[in-house]
């Protein structure tokens, strides 16, 4: 459900830059090669799989995989993104839109609730900032797992 065309080629660059597989946006999410997109991916959206599904539909292909999906939210009582072991399994981090985040339905979906540490007296972070921290932790958790 992102609706902001730069978070979104902030996410893609991230993505490519951070070794992500590919983004799987809901049918609502915003265009990924709109032309402000790709300017702020600086290309990159165009180098990175994208598919479009509904929630159901992904966190039943991530568990066929014996994959982990892994929502997003800044609620205290998710547990802490550092802390979530998925081993060489397969994941999906899943993030909601820009001020409304992830619906409740979503959230009691998904295998695991997480949140990234942030300051306790600060509410939550902008999608793409998020995502980016998201993105940079699991690339750290997956290479000490594999030391």
């Amino acid at each position: 459900g992102l609706n902001d065309h730069e978070n979104l080629g902030a996410i893609a660059r991230t993505a490519r830059a951070l070794g992500v597989d590919a983004l799987a946006l809901d049918p609502t999410c915003a265009d990924p090669y709109y032309r402000r997109c790709v300017r702020v991916s600086m290309g990159e959206i165009l180098f990175l799989p994208v598919v479009r599904t509904n929630m159901a539909t992904l966190i039943a292909s991530v568990r066929d995989r014996g994959g982990t999906t892994i929502a997003l939210t800044p609620r205290r009582d998710a547990v802490l993104l550092d802390d979530v072991d998925t081993g060489d399994r397969p994941s999906a981090l899943v993030f909601g839109s820009e001020g409304f985040g992830l619906p409740d339905s979503t959230l009691e979906s998904v295998d695991v609730r997480a949140r990234i540490d942030i300051a306790p007296d600060v509410d939550s972070l902008n999608v793409g900032h998020a995502v980016a921290a998201a993105f940079a932790l699991r690339r750290h958790r997956n290479n000490r797992h594999r030391e």
